[in-house]
């Protein structure tokens, strides 16, 4: 059997509400691991879909001159990097 978008009940475009959607209880869905730590969500197969995607954060080069922008690029780097190893801790 094909899968379609007609087998599916709820479909939404927003990442946010399947998100919320998958808190609710309206079923199985894919997130990310600290997000699902956070709040509560379990692993129903684990191994199964497990996945690892790049994370970069870059600047135009004409920015780096620029103090306020480099301070907040060092501290998006430094929080997304925290998160990333949040994540793999089990």
């Amino acid at each position: 059997m094909a899968i379609s978008r007609d087998l599916f009940s709820f479909r939404c475009d927003s990442d946010v509400a399947q998100y919320r959607a998958l808190c609710a209880g309206f079923g199985i869905s894919i997130c990310q691991v600290a997000l699902a730590k956070r709040d509560g969500l379990v692993k129903v197969l684990p191994g199964a879909l497990d996945f690892e995607l790049g994370v970069w954060v870059v600047m135009h080069k004409d920015l780096k001159s620029s103090r306020r922008v480099r301070l907040l690029f060092e501290h998006l780097a430094h929080e997304l990097t925290a998160y990333i190893r949040s994540e793999k801790v089990e």
